[in-house]
């Protein structure tokens, strides 16, 4: 969908170098995934083409490693073709498929990597570099602002803070958009950030089974 442009930041990307090797059908590919990314997915259609041409793909041999634990995060990653597999603390936790991102977090809150990923079947990913990202995630972050303040001050837990500290915690924000059943926080994830729900309907499930419904101004 489109969004006005009038009075609000504008992604500015001229001096990022593009990438002029790419097909329409890559270009298709990559529309259809970032329109449903949970923060690019928020670029208007103009801006996402932009992101589009600076993103380069990469082949990955079977076995090959793309990203240890531990590392510094310079970019994230998109997969286009094969089969990944990711580890923690070095036991398998799921796997990758094409259209499917990681290393998001990492680069957004300037973490070493807390994964490993490894293809287990050739193919090939797409990669966004790290101040493509940011200038991507500072832009979006901006136009939310007003947005989260609105939110904060209904919030017990923040109704404490003074109306400067409440605009420093908005500023720090980063908004998210998820699809219905898509996964937020999981059980054993390593903790990089605390989650408000800005809007729609959250099922919060305990190492028991048991389902939580909560939703907006909730807290995880």
């Amino acid at each position: 969908r489109k969004r006005s442009t009038s009075a609000r930041k504008t992604l500015v990307l001229n001096e990022l170098p593009i990438n002029t090797g790419q097909t329409t059908d890559d270009r298709r590919f990559l529309n259809v995934i970032l329109q449903h990314h949970p923060i690019l997915g928020r670029l208007d259609d103009q801006e996402r083409n932009d992101v589009i041409s600076r993103m380069r793909k990469q082949p990955v041999a079977a076995e090959e490693v793309v990203v240890t634990e531990g590392t510094p995060a310079t970019k994230y990653f998109l997969v286009h073709a094969g089969v990944f597999q990711v580890y923690m603390n070095g036991q398998s936790v799921r796997l990758l498929r094409p259209g499917q991102t990681f290393g998001e977090k990492d680069v957004m809150f300037g973490i070493p990597r807390f994964e490993t990923v490894t293809c287990m079947q050739a193919g090939s990913v797409w990669e966004v570099d790290k101040e493509l990202f940011n200038r991507c995630r500072e832009v979006l972050q901006v136009r939310g602002e007003a947005r989260v303040l609105e939110l904060l001050a209904t919030i017990n837990l923040f109704q404490r803070l003074t109306p400067s500290e409440r605009q420093m915690l908005a500023s720090a924000s980063i908004m998210q958009e998820f699809n219905n059943a898509e996964h937020i926080i999981r059980e054993g994830d390593t903790p990089v950030a605390m989650h408000i729900i800005l809007a729609g309907k959250v099922n919060v499930q305990d190492s028991m089974g048991e389902k939580r419904p909560t939703g907006k101004g909730s807290v995880l």
